[in-house]
């Protein structure tokens, strides 16, 4: 919110000069905040610091990014944060993206509708499960930084880390209440539910 950009905003910012990787996930809540205008101001300000960007298409629309769709108003997001290396992009039931400043754009959708018991959770789960597959990716790097890593990641690579974000938060919805998978579920689920790419 407002008030709080002026703790929230240095800190980023000095942890992006201190080599840490920052993410920062949208997540607009309109319908909480008196001023749109100045929480809109202060979320963009937040995503020119980070190095991974996570939105939906609502909080795109919400933004006023402009395209005609959500995947373009996400490509002109990622044009305008320079600092970005990746943007993740939720559709709900229609999948995910993910777009590497290296013009990588990776899709994926469950192949067959989900029993869906509670959405609670599922943006929280796709970007934590997004997070683990590239930790998990940047081990062998050693010293190298996670932020490095990332901004080097290949179209495999990135297709990879989509399916386990998307497989986490499938798995997510189809339990009631905010039911986070553990690493070894959404590689199963992943494994065993091939999806829909582009």
């Amino acid at each position: 919110v407002a008030q709080d950009a002026a703790v929230y905003q240095p800190w980023l910012a000095a942890q992006r000069a201190a080599g840490r990787m920052v993410v920062v996930d949208a997540n607009l809540r309109l319908s909480a905040v008196d001023d749109a205008p100045a929480y809109r101001a202060n979320v963009m300000a937040a995503l020119q610091q980070a190095h991974l960007i996570k939105v939906s298409d609502d909080d795109l629309e919400a933004l006023g990014t402009p395209g005609a769709n959500a995947l373009e108003r996400a490509r002109h997001l990622l044009a305008g944060s320079p600092q970005a290396h990746l943007l993740a992009l939720t559709l709900g039931a229609n999948g995910a993206w993910l777009l590497h400043r290296n013009g990588v754009q990776c899709f994926a959708q469950e192949a067959q509708p989900l029993p869906v018991a509670d959405t609670v959770g599922a943006g929280d789960s796709f970007l934590a499960g997004l997070l683990a597959h590239l930790l998990r990716q940047s081990q062998p790097a050693g010293a190298a930084s996670f932020a490095k890593c990332v901004e080097a990641l290949s179209d495999a690579a990135c297709q990879q880390a989509l399916r386990h974000a998307l497989a986490s938060a499938s798995l997510c919805v189809m339990e009631q209440g905010c039911v986070p998978p553990g690493w070894e579920a959404a590689v199963d689920w992943a494994h065993k539910h091939p999806a829909q790419t582009a």
